[in-house]
């Protein structure tokens, strides 16, 4: 069976995978394909991403408590 993957899980692990291993935006784009301006754009999407869902595992731990 096919594992589903949601675009937002995608974009704020995109986001992480650009934290944890990348020094530049040129050195990203260069790796993804991409040129820089659109690699900023995508970035900045997937730092969104990423944002919410620590915000809703902040609430999900307050719920838990």
């Amino acid at each position: 069976m096919k594992k589903i993957i949601y675009l937002r899980d995608y974009l704020a692990d995109l986001y992480l995978d650009w934290v944890n291993n990348f020094l530049t935006i040129a050195v990203f784009a260069e790796y993804y394909g991409l040129d820089e301006d659109d690699a900023k754009d995508l970035l900045k999407l997937a730092k969104k991403s990423h944002e919410q869902r620590v915000e809703y595992s902040k609430f999900l731990e307050e719920e838990l408590e």
